[in-house]
């Protein structure tokens, strides 16, 4: 299994981590809106672009962001068990490297096929998330906030009734922050560029 690429070894790390412990990285918003914004803005690299290790934001995260989102496709479309299933067969290969050749025996495709699959998934999902937050953006008063100038990348947080945004209003510190539409009061969350 050292033989598979660092994107299945990182992203399998993350999913476990998520399975077995009350934290793990695939339930951190932050993850989500990554994922989000790298399938609207078509930055989810191509599974050759994954396996030469990303120069192109999120870099070195991509192993573990968009490895940890398409391990967790699989375990959902087929079944842990299967995800499991591929590991052993794989491991138990003579020899290294036969990704395609195990999977097509344990999914019934290729790799490749399933990598491209899950990618227009993540798309699909993106824009069917982004109209729906913009349905719900048009009924608030917060609407005004979010200018093409000054905040980017809106993101709905329903269960909190309120949204993200990327900051950069020259104003305020340049980041992450929170506009809770009840008490519209805004928060900053963390500072990126």
């Amino acid at each position: 299994n050292a033989t598979m690429p660092r994107w299945f070894t990182e992203g399998l790390a993350v999913y476990f981590e998520t399975k077995t412990s009350s934290g793990g990285r695939l339930r951190y918003e932050l993850y989500h809106t990554m994922m989000r914004n790298a399938a609207l803005d078509g930055r989810i690299p191509s599974l050759g672009g994954m396996s030469a290790q990303p120069v192109a934001w999120p870099a070195a995260s991509s192993n573990y962001i968009f490895g940890a989102f398409f391990i967790l496709w699989i375990a959902e479309k087929y079944g842990e068990q299967k995800l499991i299933e591929y590991i052993h067969a794989y491991s138990r290969q003579v020899i290294p490297y036969a990704m395609n050749r195990v999977a097509v025996h344990v999914f019934g495709d290729t790799i490749d096929t399933l990598y491209d699959e899950w990618r227009n998934f993540e798309i699909r999902k993106a824009r069917k998330e982004r109209m729906a937050f913009e349905k719900s953006i048009r009924a608030t008063p917060a609407k005004q906030i979010v200018s093409p100038h000054r905040h980017a990348h809106p993101n709905a947080r329903p269960k909190h009734n309120a949204f993200s945004f990327y900051q950069n209003d020259g104003a305020h510190r340049t980041g992450i922050a929170l506009y809770d539409v009840e008490s519209k009061e805004s928060s900053f969350l963390t500072e990126c560029w």
